[in-house]
C-alpha cells in the first residue's frame, strides 16, 4: 500500500491487521483503571474550594505521590527560604494548577511506566502539548477551561502509549515509516496496527470514565473538519489541541535535530499556524511561547522522573 511516498508493505494482510486490532482492544481492557480522584479533577476548575482538600487527602494516601509534590515544592523553581517538609505546606506552596498537573501526570505515568527513551519521548510530547493548550487557553480569545486544554493535551496521545505497551517494535514500524502530516501518521498507524492512535486512546479513556467532550477530541485531534460537528466550547479545544499538537512537534524534532536560534524556532511556530486556529489565539511571542513551555516541561519531567531517562 501507498500513502503519499510512504510504502506500507502488502504483507500486512487484512487477516494480520484485525488480529493486531484486536490484540489492542484486549489489551486495554487490562489497562488499570485511573484512581477515581483523576478522573474527578479532569474537567474540574483548579479554583473549586475543595480542590486542594482533596489533593491533600490523596497525597496523603500516597506516599510516591506526596514525595513528588515535596520534591518540587522544595525546587530552585520555588526557591523556599526553608526546607518544606510536610504535604500540608507543599500543597499551599505550590498551588493549585500546578497540583492539578503533578496528579495526573503523576497517575497517568504509573499506567504507562516509560521504560526507554523513546517511550519517554512520547511522555515528553504529552507533557509538552498539555502546557501548551493551556497556555493557548489562559492567553487567547477561547472561552474554554484552561485546565480542560491541558488534560486533552496530557491524553491525547494515550493510544500510542498502548501501542508502545503492546507492541514497542510495531510502533517503531510506524515512525519509520517517515510520515510528515497527522494524515499520514494515522493511514499508517491502519495499515500496521489496525486501528489508528487516537481511536483506541478514546477507548482507553472511555474505559477510565473520562468525560465526554474530553473523549471526543481525543478521538478526533487529527481530524482537521472534526470542528464542524460540535459545540463551540469543544471546538476551541479541539482547535487548540490541534495547535498545541503541531509546535510540540516542531519543537521536538527541533531539538533532536540540534540546537536552534529562537529565532528559527519562532518562524516556524509562525509558519505553522493552522487556519481554524488563527482566530483563537492570543498575542503571539512565539519566544515567549517556547521559552515558557521548555522551562515548564523541563521541570515536570525532573518531578516525575522522565529528565534522566530522556537525556
Amino acid at each position: 500500500m501507498n500513502f503519499g511516498n510512504i510504502n506500507i508493505s502488502t504483507t500486512d494482510t487484512t487477516i494480520t491487521k484485525r488480529a493486531t486490532r484486536e490484540e489492542l482492544l484486549a489489551h486495554v481492557e487490562a489497562v488499570p483503571t485511573l484512581p477515581i480522584i483523576v478522573t474527578e479533577i479532569l474537567g474540574t476548575s483548579t479554583t473549586s474550594p475543595e480542590f486542594l482538600t482533596r489533593i491533600r487527602e490523596f497525597a496523603r494516601n500516597d506516599p510516591g505521590l506526596a514525595g513528588r509534590i515535596i520534591a518540587l515544592a522544595n525546587s530552585a523553581a520555588y526557591a523556599p527560604v526553608t526546607d518544606i517538609l510536610d504535604i500540608n505546606t507543599a500543597v499551599v506552596r505550590l498551588g493549585s494548577r500546578i497540583l492539578s498537573e503533578i496528579v495526573r501526570a503523576f497517575t497517568v505515568l504509573r499506567v504507562f511506566v516509560p521504560s526507554t527513551p523513546a517511550h519517554c519521548a512520547l511522555w515528553s510530547h504529552a507533557i509538552q502539548v498539555a502546557t501548551m493548550a493551556r497556555m493557548i487557553a489562559i492567553e487567547g480569545h477561547a472561552q474554554v477551561n484552561p485546565e480542560v486544554c491541558y488534560a486533552v493535551g496530557l491524553l491525547h496521545d494515550v493510544g500510542r502509549l498502548v501501542m508502545f505497551a503492546n507492541d514497542p517494535a510495531r510502533l517503531r514500524e510506524v515512525d519509520d515509516e517517515g510520515w510528515r502530516s497527522p494524515a499520514e501518521l494515522v493511514n499508517v498507524e491502519r495499515a500496521i496496527f489496525g486501528i489508528d492512535h487516537a481511536e483506541l486512546g478514546a477507548v482507553v479513556c472511555e474505559r477510565w470514565g473520562v468525560p465526554g467532550d474530553i473523549v471526543f477530541v481525543i478521538r478526533k485531534h487529527h481530524e482537521p473538519d472534526a470542528w464542524q460537528y460540535v459545540s463551540s466550547e469543544t471546538r476551541d479545544v479541539l482547535r487548540i489541541v490541534q495547535q498545541a499538537d503541531l509546535w510540540s512537534v516542531k519543537l521536538m524534532l527541533s531539538q533532536a535535530g540540534g540546537p536552534e536560534s529562537m529565532d528559527g524556532l519562532a518562524r516556524q511556530f509562525e509558519s505553522s499556524i493552522i487556519p481554524e486556529s488563527k482566530a483563537i489565539l492570543g498575542p503571539k511571542d512565539f519566544r515567549d511561547i517556547i521559552s515558557q513551555t521548555l522551562v515548564a516541561t523541563g521541570a515536570q519531567r525532573r518531578v516525575l522522573g522522565l529528565q534522566l531517562r530522556v537525556e
